[in-house]
């Protein structure tokens, strides 16, 4: 069961809503941040009293227009008790805050990973303006049992240091809710898994498509290429032909002038020997 979270809305982080819905697109809340001092927020705040760390979101779902499911796992070495939470924006902007004055909302032990789930509501802001961005990879359901683990010894953790503690009954509480966040991040991680396995499917059908496309299409360029070879010879020949012709045309033409000047020269040798025939003709006949 996630934790309901009520926060203060910062200015800085209004302003920041203000400048995204004026560009047409929603801001985005990236991480967490998580620190000791318990107070009353204002709105005035640019950032946690006493930041401890802040944590990336792992995942998150939008459970109406002004209610966001968020989840994070909070790591490292430093042991503390959280009294104050911040959800930051894409830019680092301090959109709202969570703190008490008299009551903390959980413990992190030295060198255990802590589940963290909220129902953030942000009714005070325009319906649909702050969207979740989470890690790329989530809370996979293959971390499943590393994490169940990590809860209990965290469950083992909260109960050797509460034993030491002043209210019993707030330790109870705190393990109530560890208990809890596991219950309910179960079911969440095997529908974030089924929608993976969608996804991997949707992606591998759009994948084969795209293939045979691209096979076709490589298929009709060898098809053009292989037609654009062919005219590309038959080209070839065609002008070898012609230039072979044009040789031979060449040639005939030469000897066509050849035998032109020796049928020339035959006419008029021809001719001398009639004239000279004709002559002699004429003075055999007349005596001359």
């Amino acid at each position: 069961m996630s934790t309901p979270l009520q926060p203060v809305i910062t200015k800085v982080g209004l302003a920041a809503i203000l400048r995204a819905d004026n560009t047409g697109i929603a801001a985005q809340i990236t991480h967490i941040a998580l620190g000791t001092s318990g107070y009353t927020p204002s709105n005035d705040q640019k950032s946690l009293v006493n930041q401890v760390a802040k944590f990336p979101i792992s995942g998150g779902e939008r459970l109406s227009s002004t209610l966001l499911h968020l989840t994070a796992l909070a790591d490292g070495a430093a042991a503390y008790w959280v009294r104050e939470v911040g959800f930051l924006l894409s830019d680092g902007t301090l959109l709202a805050v969570w703190s008490h004055s008299s009551e903390a909302l959980t413990y992190k032990s030295a060198n255990t990973d802590l589940l963290l789930a909220y129902d953030l509501s942000l009714a005070a802001l325009p319906a649909n303006s702050v969207t979740i961005v989470s890690g790329e990879a989530g809370l996979s359901l293959s971390l499943a049992e590393p994490l169940a683990a990590q809860a209990a010894a965290l469950i083992a953790e909260q109960l050797r240091s509460l034993k030491h503690a002043d209210a019993a009954e707030q330790a109870g509480e705190k393990l109530r809710i560890v208990g809890e966040q596991v219950n309910d991040l179960v079911p969440r991680m095997k529908a974030a898994e089924k929608r993976q396995d969608a996804d991997r499917a949707m992606f591998a059908e759009v994948h084969a498509a795209q293939t045979a496309s691209l096979l076709a299409e490589q298929l009709r360029g060898l098809k053009q290429q292989d037609a654009a070879d062919a005219e590309a010879e038959l080209q070839r020949i065609a002008g070898e032909q012609i230039a072979n012709l044009l040789t031979r045309m060449k040639a005939a033409e030469q000897r066509q002038d050849a035998d032109h000047d020796g049928l020339l020269s035959a006419i008029i040798s021809n001719a001398a020997a009639n004239l000279a025939l004709h002559t002699l003709v004429v003075k055999q006949i007349h005596g001359a």
